[in-house]
């Protein structure tokens, strides 16, 4: 950060970024007078639960007191003297300001911060661009490199860049098998990645090795969609669906997902669960969701092999449901070879960036981590083919029952309707 102007850092996961990051903050604010600091992220939960509460912790623990009030995003020294953490998004009612507000700072001495810098949108990093003109201003970007393209991509191609990579491999608790940093990365975190994710999988190469995914045409959902789909914050409200992936007794899950409106939610996993059981355990969501104010409006449960039985049985009770079969024909069998092609492309419709009906998913490692491993192919008919289970299941190591679950719930009640998809 001495040497040079624009400094980008790729990282695995609990390495301790945000940590230095804080460091350079205070460095910089205290070594220069005057001089202003701005941090950003794409969530304002980002700003101020991650890389503010170690600035927070820094200043109120330093060797020597830094003077200055020290708020919750902001540390006020003199009018033209201050750090201060934004968001990214416009919006003053939830504390986040866009690319306008980024162009008003200038200073002699500025440094601008974007933490998790592959969520930041391509405007800001064009409005930092315009900022950091002087000879002593420069640009810090760190983050988990969540996808091959974008602005924080092209850092590590630019030979403008400082460029620094940081494997989880690369920490001190990792080389020497010991927690030397509490709470940071760990061999046996490691270990549990790989079995958990598989090293070949787009959140391995992310979140472990630090380094880019492998996401080419074919890649259905990429990472970096299902990331800054999972950082969005929706309304629960209209439509209501209940979705089920049904297991039995085998390695597979049981998974059951609801989306209401445009807020998606795991209800429930579980393993090694008879028919019977897992019956119970639907009615009881069902008349739950009835016993409150909005009762679900569709209800899909998987009807190709486990869940035959748990529609029947439904059925049997007099309840209303959507059963879903991945391998029957499609709504519009002329994009879409089957059923499953179809729900998993409704799915990416709505987890895109630019989608008009956008959907908030968990914050869950391992849900982005199938969504983001699923390929899809052209038939010689032009219909579009999601790959089969079997290889993404080879790839990850275990079945992709959450993302299975959260398409059923998404397709629940459509089949049919009108084609819900558009090509033009």
């Amino acid at each position: 950060m001495v040497k040079h102007k624009r400094t980008a850092v790729r990282s695995g996961h609990g390495v301790g970024k945000s940590f230095f990051a804080a460091k350079i903050v205070l460095w910089f604010l205290y070594e220069f007078h005057p001089a202003k600091v701005i941090t950003t992220a794409p969530t304002w939960y980002q700003v101020e639960k991650i890389l503010w509460t170690e600035i927070r912790k820094s200043h109120s623990t330093a060797n020597f007191p830094l003077g200055g009030r020290c708020l919750d995003t902001e540390i006020k020294i003199e009018p033209d003297w201050f750090a201060i953490g934004l968001s990214t998004k416009e919006g003053v009612e939830g504390r986040e300001f866009g690319a306008t507000k980024m162009q008003g700072f200038h200073s002699p001495n500025l440094l601008v911060v974007l933490d998790e810098a592959a969520g930041i949108p391509p405007e800001i990093w064009k409005a930092i661009e315009s900022l950091i003109t002087g000879a002593n201003n420069k640009v810090l970007a760190i983050g988990n490199p969540a996808s091959p393209i974008g602005d924080f991509y092209k850092c590590f191609k630019s030979p403008i860049w400082n460029r620094i990579h940081i494997s989880c491999f690369d920490h001190p608790n990792v080389i020497t098998g010991q927690e030397i940093i509490p709470g940071c990365v760990t061999r046996e975190w490691i270990e549990e990645r790989k079995l958990e994710w598989g090293e070949g999988s787009p959140l391995y190469k992310a979140k472990v090795l630090g380094d880019f995914p492998d996401e080419g045409t074919d890649t259905l959902i990429p990472m970096s969609w299902a990331t800054a789909a999972a950082a969005r914050r929706l309304e629960k409200k209209g439509t209501r669906r209940l979705g089920g992936d049904i297991a039995r007794f085998g390695d597979d899950s049981t998974e059951f997902f609801e989306i209401w409106g445009g807020v998606a939610t795991e209800i429930d996993r579980t393993q090694k669960q008879d028919t019977m059981q897992t019956s119970g355990k639907l009615i009881r969501f069902i008349d739950d969701a009835k016993s409150s104010k909005k009762p679900y409006d569709h209800i899909g449960i998987d009807d190709s092999s486990m869940g035959g039985g748990v529609t029947d049985r439904l059925v049997e009770q007099g309840y209303e449901i959507d059963p879903i079969n991945f391998g029957s024909a499609a709504i519009d069998p002329e994009h879409f070879l089957n059923t499953r092609a179809e729900a998993y492309w409704l799915l990416r419709e709505r987890i895109k960036p630019d989608s008009t009906d956008p959907l908030q998913i968990p914050n869950d490692d391992n849900l982005i981590n199938e969504l983001s491993s699923i390929k899809f192919f052209y038939t010689s008919k032009g219909q579009i083919k999601i790959e089969e289970k079997a290889e993404i299941k080879k790839r990850l190591g275990r079945s992709p029952d959450r993302s299975d679950a959260l398409a059923i719930a998404n397709y629940a009640g459509r089949r049919n309707k009108e084609p819900t998809i558009r090509f033009l």
